[in-house]
């Protein structure tokens, strides 16, 4: 037994921290009952006597939440006699940090901001409650992030990739929809003037997109104003119907130019670097072909 624990490190210690906090949970339930209330903190003679919490479910759930980590503490330790599936040791570790930290850290969340929520005036809930979005957001983000062993949050999180690559697709979208309302302007110009429609290569379409939005939000404004929206709020709600719009039409168009270019790289016909001399003499030779037939069909 002594040269097993010696050989388990520093691991050993998880176990036996999570055993110890069961057993300390367990001793504390078997006091209490269905009905038994705590304060926060649960002290007979608590400062805040305003939030009270059923002590049996919230030990209940602490303690199975615990029999998860522990099982899970199990595994991590014996992850180098895994063999092939060594790397539930590393997901087991995740895991087990997880089911130990996440449920206390929600009732401690929850237990500070519903008390301190009790102790301060009603003008000043608004800015608690917000403020208290980025704890309970950092919780929640940090544990998923331990589940998948990722970044969320960051310039190298799933969601900032996730957010770059919406914005390149809306954008192309949105100069898209510019260039096409740019070409169909310039060409009933043309017309009307009778002149011939010059070809632009890269037109500066941020005045066009511009123009666009201005006329689509006085016209949403006007059809509003004509139904009977008359008030100020309502009137701003109609004018910011047509960024919406146009942020979601600029998407969808931005994935479909991008799936169109996909499908188009696709017909392309690569040919291997072991196949390009033969490929260029096969070229070269049909040519020559073609070029004497087009000379004995034309003379």
């Amino acid at each position: 037994m002594k040269e097993l624990w010696s050989k388990l490190g520093n691991e050993k210690y998880w176990p036996v921290s999570i055993a110890t906090l069961i057993v300390f949970a367990q001793w504390l339930r078997s006091g209490v009952n269905s009905a038994t209330l705590w304060n926060f903190p649960p002290f007979s003679a608590s400062p805040f006597p305003h939030l009270s919490l059923y002590a049996a479910p919230l030990l209940d759930l602490l303690t199975y939440a615990w029999l998860g980590s522990l099982a899970l503490s199990v595994l991590y330790c014996g992850r180098n006699r895994l063999g092939r599936l060594s790397w539930l040791g590393t997901a087991s570790n995740r895991l087990m940090k997880i089911t130990l930290l996440f449920y206390p850290a929600l009732v401690l969340w929850f237990s500070v901001f519903a008390e301190t929520s009790f102790l301060i005036p009603s003008w000043a809930q608004t800015p608690l409650w917000f403020g208290s979005a980025y704890p309970l957001s950092q919780i929640i983000f940090r544990s998923v992030e331990t589940a998948i062993d990722r970044k969320i949050l960051g310039k190298q999180g799933l969601l900032s990739i996730a957010i770059n690559k919406a914005l390149i697709v809306a954008s192309i979208g949105m100069r898209s929809i510019g260039e096409g309302v740019y070409g169909n302007v310039r060409y009933v110009s043309s017309r009307i003037r009778g002149q011939p429609l010059e070809v632009v290569p890269k037109p500066n379409v941020k005045p066009t997109i511009g123009a666009l939005l201005l006329f689509l939000s006085i016209a949403s404004m006007t059809v509003a104003y004509e139904m009977g929206y008359t008030s100020m709020l309502e009137l701003f709600y109609a004018f910011g119907v047509a960024p919406y719009a146009l942020a979601i039409a600029s998407g969808v168009v931005g994935w479909r130019r991008l799936k169109r270019e996909e499908v188009e790289k696709k017909r392309i016909v690569r040919v291997p670097r072991r196949f390009r001399s033969k490929f260029n003499f096969f070229v070269s030779a049909l040519s020559i072909r073609f070029t004497r037939l087009r000379r004995l069909i034309t003379g």
